[in-house]
């Protein structure tokens, strides 16, 4: 593949990724509330959101694993890009709680293909690169999620809370259209990856740490921003608009913390106070979020939340990977975020049954504990520094 050749197919694979993740996310900001309005306790909402992080955690490392051992990512791309307009499609037809657990957890199923995205992108690209890459890649999620939330409000907001899975399955397929025309990335030349290859993965120190630290802060970040942060700005009277502005405020913060986390301060500062700032960003505005009356106020303290999640899932990605021979990258982010999967799934399900139980303002109060434990693990840890390239 020639230069021009290679850079109009990392253009373009840049457009899907930012469709991908628009699909994933465009009713996001209302999907609690949604739930909630069909029937479904705070429990069961909990639950069906968290069934996005189970699909993850059980499927990721599998599509990973075969995908590597296939030499074949393309196929998975489609996949990836089927399930969301499948997922999108069920949840416009279906109000049942059983259904939208389904249907929610078939998106997570398409999330479960990220590692894919990942390193296609990086495969139409040089290989000195990767470092870069993960920062681009990162801040591309953002940006589909960004567009996603504030759309999807306005979209809620003016034409019905409905529409927004219309539009995702809309965004789905041209998504799948657009795949048409990207490559297989895999090289002929590429060395045949084996059990061995695999195995020596979960062996591997650094790989296990990051991905630990990813499970704290999707625990955080799902329960809260992508969870039950809707909820409360609905009971101080927020609109549709205003939720998803909320979600959209959380996640602009990604385009810039990625890249300046994964290079100047992660460079300057190390990898472990950088995770340290990152989680009490994170962190600390869940001790706040249940007590303020405000809205301007709670989509300020969902702006600086953003920045501690846009700051830690690039670090701890890079953290997990950026070691590790290129042949395994797929199974190796298939790990890492497997393993955050597990965060994504039991922390909304846990958050949901202490709201249910005590109260919401528990869950919010034990979100910021799990934080600050995290910060501790990460006190205790010894420095390490990330190189990019």
């Amino acid at each position: 593949m020639d230069n021009k050749s290679g850079q109009g197919k990392r253009t373009l694979m840049m457009l899907i990724i930012v469709l991908f993740w628009f699909s994933n996310y465009v009713y996001v900001p209302i999907f609690s509330t949604y739930c909630t309005s069909v029937g479904a306790p705070l429990a069961m909402t909990g639950i069906i959101i968290g069934s996005y992080g189970l699909t993850q955690m059980l499927l990721r490392l599998p599509i990973g694993i075969v995908s590597d051992m296939l030499r074949n990512r393309r196929l998975f791309l489609f996949l990836g890009t089927i399930s969301s307009l499948l997922s999108s499609a069920g949840l416009y037809f279906f109000t049942s709680p059983l259904l939208l657990l389904l249907f929610r957890a078939m998106a997570g199923l398409t999330a479960s293909h990220w590692a894919i995205y990942i390193t296609t992108y990086s495969g139409l690209g040089e290989e000195e690169d990767s470092g870069r890459s993960l920062g681009i890649v990162n801040a591309l999620m953002a940006l589909g999620q960004i567009l996603a939330t504030f759309s999807g409000g306005l979209a809620a907001e003016y034409i019905g809370v409905k529409s927004t899975f219309l539009i995702s399955a809309g965004a789905a397929l041209i998504g799948l259209i657009l795949l048409l025309f990207i490559p297989e990335t895999y090289e002929a030349q590429d060395q045949k990856v084996s059990i061995s290859d695999f195995t020596s993965l979960f062996r591997d120190s650094k790989l296990l740490f990051y991905s630990f630290m990813g499970l704290f802060f999707q625990y955080i970040h799902t329960s809260s921003l992508l969870g039950f942060v809707p909820s409360l700005l609905e009971a101080i009277g927020a609109s549709d608009f205003e939720k998803g502005l909320g979600t959209t405020l959380a996640l602009i913060p990604g385009i810039i913390g990625g890249p300046l986390a994964m290079s100047l301060l992660s460079r300057r500062l190390g990898i472990r106070r950088m995770g340290i700032i990152g989680f009490l960003l994170l962190s600390v505005p869940m001790f706040f979020f249940p007590f303020i009356k405000s809205i301007p106020l709670m989509l300020f303290a969902e702006f600086i939340t953003g920045f501690g999640k846009g700051t830690l899932m690039p670090l701890f990605m890079a953290g997990a990977t950026s070691h590790l021979p290129s042949d395994t990258h797929s199974t190796a982010f298939s790990v890492y975020q497997a393993v955050y999967g597990i965060g994504m799934w039991i922390g909304p399900s846990i958050s949901g049954y202490i709201s249910n139980l005590f109260s919401i303002k528990a869950a919010f109060i034990c979100l910021g504990f799990v934080g600050a434990a995290a910060i501790i693990i990460l006190f205790a840890h010894k420095e390490e520094k990330i190189i990019v390239q």
